[in-house]
């Protein structure tokens, strides 16, 4: 899978469509990644469910999801849905009692002021089971969950972890069993997004993320690997987004050696590159390098994101 992400703005909109089938075309591209939910909380569009209708979940960012997914199959592209997990202030809105809340009784917020569901919450994971569910039905190929974590950001001292009977990690391997018996379980292929720092982390990193411990419940896990989001001197790099054939190499080869010593096959890993600005002016050499990184290590699978959604980087054949 080589794929580029879409917003589901930009997926609504004939510009964004035609020029992926281009990539499609001149570029190898044989994935797209649509959000279906975003950091809004709304569905890109319409579902089908009766509840998810009820609560008023949907929108017409997309207006006919049927024919933009049967477009894309027609080019033979797999359709990945996108579903943004426990950052989610429509759901916490509707459902205060499923949001975190301060000690002080408030509904807590990140840095920029959005609601986080709380990962123990039964309740939230029925409402993703359902999304993924009535995605599927529509006809997307595979679901993708992201910010499948505890917040990392914001006055996290101030959170009330009162309800929480597991720590951090043990909280996310609960939901990850119920996502691979109610979601995978059910014939719809899985893969989940994760921070590109887990790979080599000795530890959670204080989100409840470790990569041995998501990688049996999912068919694929999705590190951001992205070079401009390691910390400077990481890996001995003082500015490690203008290194990215390095940067991919080393964190994909700590992957490669978490999965290998707990026995999870490696074709796990399908990572997340980048395609956009960030710590250095990304050229269409620096983009290759990464899939050259990528390839080198046997990862044959690898996904673009650009939050522009432009992709002008992306090297043409």
């Amino acid at each position: 899978m080589r794929g580029v992400y879409l917003t589901g703005w930009s997926a609504g909109t004939s510009r964004a469509v035609a020029r992926t089938l281009d990539l499609v075309a001149h570029a190898g591209i044989n994935t797209v990644v649509i959000d279906i939910k975003d950091a809004t909380g709304k569905i890109s569009y319409q579902p089908q469910d009766p509840e998810l209708v009820r609560i008023g979940a949907g929108t017409n960012r997309i207006r006919d999801i049927g024919a933009l997914i049967d477009t894309f199959h027609q080019h033979g592209v797999y359709v990945i849905g996108r579903v943004q997990v426990f950052q989610d202030p429509f759901f916490a809105t509707k459902f205060p009692e499923e949001a975190f809340h301060t000690t002080t009784g408030d509904i807590w917020r990140d840095n920029k002021g959005i609601a986080w569901l709380r990962p123990n919450s039964t309740v939230v994971w029925d409402y993703i089971a359902s999304i993924a569910r009535d995605a599927y039905g529509q006809g997307f190929d595979e679901i993708n969950i992201d910010y499948v974590r505890f917040p990392s950001d914001g006055n996290l001292k101030a959170i009330d972890m009162s309800s929480f009977s597991q720590n951090r990690v043990g909280t996310m391997t609960d939901f990850f069993t119920f996502v691979d018996t109610e979601i995978r379980g059910k014939g719809i292929p899985v893969s989940a997004d994760i921070f590109g720092l887990t790979l080599s982390a000795t530890g959670d990193l204080g989100i409840g993320q470790e990569l041995e411990a998501i990688a049996p419940y999912v068919d694929y896990v999705c590190p951001m690997i992205y070079p401009s989001h390691f910390w400077e001197g990481s890996f001995g790099f003082a500015k490690p987004a203008e290194h990215p054939y390095e940067i991919i190499t080393r964190a994909l080869s700590d992957g490669i050696a978490k999965l290998t010593a707990a026995n999870i096959p490696t074709t796990k890993l399908r990572p997340w590159l980048q395609a956009f600005d960030l710590g250095a002016l990304y050229t269409p050499a620096m983009v290759q390098a990464q899939v050259q990184a990528t390839t080198d290590l046997g990862i044959t699978s690898w996904l673009f994101w650009d939050p522009k959604n432009l992709y002008s980087t992306i090297p043409r054949q």
